[in-house]
């Protein structure tokens, strides 16, 4: 059986990277893409050099911003039994990072390699026996009809064709709210209007009702995700 993925959409700031803070390191992967610190202690992470280069059999973090090295160490890290989870964070600024220093002033053959780079990244993704969880940025815009449409933020047409979204067969909302007690970060399962694209499994009562696994809101950690996930599916990751 192949593992989850989940694509987790958010503004910055909304609990994306925190969400991360209770994965168990010894069984995690992490791929930074941002280059930015993490708001928590990353202890029991670390990227082991072998000479200019991470040795990918030996560190579970990476910094990279180059799509091929993304793809190389996903390939890697799924073959490694000790790993079950593998984060991507985040998609959007490794596609930004592509589209600045490759597509800026040159003609479509730039744009096709964007999306190239997109594909080749997507198809490793779904090919995977570990859990994928990538993070990417939301964008939110009025379509011709007057709906608000919400997506994962990209650049190029091409991408936006592919429906990055579809890749994942769960995708949630990272939020900040505020309730009685106070200002909190959350993930958000359920989508509000059609135009959403969250979605997460549901369950069938015996008169045919439909349930979903998750509240609408839930705590930001991942670790409680998969666990509840595991359990729904009755995963065992295939090694």
């Amino acid at each position: 059986m192949k593992g989850h993925k989940l694509m987790i959409l958010g503004r910055s700031g909304s609990g994306k990277s925190a969400s991360m803070r209770n994965l168990d390191p010894r069984k995690t992967g992490v791929i930074n893409a941002d280059l930015e610190p993490f708001p928590f202690q990353m202890n029991g992470y670390q990227m082991v050099m072998d000479g200019d280069k991470p040795d990918l059999l030996k560190s579970n973090y990476v910094e990279t911003v180059k799509p091929s090295s993304v793809v190389t160490t996903l390939q890697v890290w799924d073959k490694r039994e000790d790993l079950d989870t593998i984060i991507l964070d985040t998609f959007t600024h490794l596609l930004t990072n592509y589209y600045v220093n490759f597509c800026l002033g040159q003609p479509y053959s730039g744009y096709k390699e964007l999306g190239t780079a997109f594909f080749s990244i997507m198809e490793q993704v779904n090919n995977m026996k570990k859990n994928v969880i990538v993070f990417g940025h939301i964008n939110k815009q009025f379509n011709d009809m007057g709906d608000l449409v919400v997506e994962m933020k990209s650049h190029g047409k091409m991408i936006r064709e592919f429906e990055p979204e579809s890749y994942f067969n769960i995708l949630i909302y990272a939020e900040v709210i505020k309730d009685e007690k106070g200002v909190k970060r959350v993930f958000r399962t359920q989508p509000k209007n059609p135009s959403e694209t969250v979605k997460s499994p549901t369950m069938f009562n015996d008169d045919g009702s439909i349930v979903p696994l998750f509240d609408e809101y839930i705590d930001n950690d991942l670790s409680l995700v998969i666990h509840k996930l595991d359990e729904f599916y009755n995963h065992k990751l295939v090694v």
